[in-house]
């Protein structure tokens, strides 16, 4: 009950910025809606919930089939909701013996200085990343990634940009 809860949650957040949910009528492959963006792309929604009050940013993904359609919502107790891409979830989880990925946001990514939580602050409570176009999704998370990389390998916007054009 507590999953449908954090779900409903979020198709009332897409429902306040005009974004309709198609919600499957069961839930065989882990994606509880699909939305529709005007230029014909579509989005596929994961919708996770905290297991435990104990641990109110700990979330888990069973199978995760990450592409570049699919985004991870994960809702906190208080209704904080992460809007992860699933391959940047993918990257920054611990994957179990078992097949399960593992997001805790109050732990440390091995190596890093920073918790999840501080590494992955662009993510929180952006709904607009779920309607963004593919090429702009694209940019934007390359600058997000830029901007949690390590101080030896991070990027000055200005550099970004002359990257950014070079490769058109």
């Amino acid at each position: 009950m507590v999953g449908k809860r954090a779900e409903l949650f979020v198709f009332g957040q897409l429902l306040e910025r005009c974004v309709i949910p198609y919600v499957p009528l069961l839930d065989v492959e882990g994606i509880d809606a699909t939305i529709r963006l005007g230029d014909g792309e579509y989005r596929e929604i994961q919708v996770k919930k905290a297991e435990s009050l104990k641990d109110p940013r700990w979330f888990q993904v069973k199978n995760l089939k990450s592409s570049e359609r699919l985004f991870i919502i994960c809702v906190e107790p208080d209704n904080t909701a992460w809007i992860i891409p699933s391959l940047v979830f993918q990257k920054y989880a611990t994957k179990s013996k078992t097949g399960e990925y593992d997001l805790d946001l109050d732990q440390k990514p091995r190596g890093r200085r920073d918790l999840r939580k501080e590494l992955l602050s662009p993510y929180r409570d952006n709904w607009d990343l779920l309607v963004k176009s593919a090429e702009d999704l694209e940019d934007l998370l390359a600058m997000y990634e830029s901007m949690a990389a390590p101080e030896e390998e991070a990027v000055s916007l200005e550099e970004y940009k002359k990257l950014a054009a070079s490769d058109v």
